[in-house]
């Protein structure tokens, strides 16, 4: 989908630059796909403490969380 977004320049820049990106679309995509995953990571574990037995899973889908973090960020 086609979309036109003011966003501050220097910002777009340093997303590209810390993402690797080789354009702003795709700079962009990759910020929007990281806030989503993260959103959803959060909401299960959210979900964790309302199910006690689930501890362990999110725990576990935490450290899958952030090594994938730190492996995009390398």
């Amino acid at each position: 989908m086609r979309t036109t977004i003011t966003i501050d320049d220097a910002k777009v820049n340093e997303l590209m630059r810390l993402n690797g990106a080789e354009s702003r679309s795709d700079a962009i995509r990759q910020a929007v796909d990281e806030s989503i995953r993260r959103r959803k990571v959060a909401d299960f574990l959210n979900l964790a403490g309302k199910f006690p037995h689930l501890h362990t899973e999110a725990k576990r889908a935490e450290k899958i969380a952030l090594a994938d973090v730190k492996r995009t960020h390398r």
